[in-house]
């Protein structure tokens, strides 16, 4: 009697079972995706935070040096210390830094 009613009753059954399971399986891999374009995105922005601390380490360096070589040549003229290379050589490695990232794009 059911089979006069629903001749295909099988049929629809396995392919609301079939539906069921894809979509849950699309369901997981967008999950997953999201999931490790999360961690993407606070892996980016813990670089960027790096980065900036990365620029304030060194513009402490440059004002240090810049101090120590002011207070050299005030103490002891006769000494003359390098801080223009120290100042070109940071600037230099933070400008290739940014190249190799494309962060100062």
């Amino acid at each position: 009697m059911v089979e006069e009613v629903f001749p295909n009753l099988g049929y629809e059954v396995i392919l609301i079972v079939i539906g069921i399971f894809l979509s849950g399986l699309a369901a997981s891999f967008v999950s997953r995706f999201k999931k490790r374009q999360d961690c993407l995105e606070l892996i980016q922005k813990n670089v960027e935070e790096l980065n900036k601390r990365s620029y304030r380490i060194e513009k402490t360096i440059i004002i240090l040096a810049k101090l120590q070589e002011d207070t050299i040549s005030k103490t002891h003229p006769e000494l003359k210390t390098e801080w223009e290379e120290i100042v070109k050589e940071l600037l230099d490695t933070e400008s290739q830094y940014k190249k190799i990232t494309n962060l100062g794009a």
